[in-house]
């Protein structure tokens, strides 16, 4: 399953499991709103952690990419001057 697939039920079922919990609460509406607002703050930290973290390993497999580019024009460029050697 994709990453975008896997977010989208992650939420669904988020949203679904809020609005049950919401008519099953055997709490306040008070107590219920904190409820609320503490599990979006943990859901916010989360998702957030996942952004970071998702950017950071973007982040190294393009330096991976720049490094193995770098690599091989370095090994392309003492390929052709030691042929360039041989033919002169």
């Amino acid at each position: 399953m994709k990453n975008g697939n896997v977010f989208s039920a992650f939420l669904i079922g988020f949203v679904v499991g809020a609005g049950v919990a919401l008519l099953f609460a055997p709490q306040s509406g008070e107590e219920t709103r904190e409820w609320i607002s503490d599990n979006a703050r943990k859901s916010y930290k989360e998702a957030s952690r996942a952004v970071e973290d998702a950017v950071d390993r973007g982040t190294e497999a393009v330096q991976r990419g720049r490094d193995l580019v770098n690599d091989t024009a370095t090994a392309a460029r003492k390929v052709y001057d030691k042929a360039a050697r041989a033919v002169s």
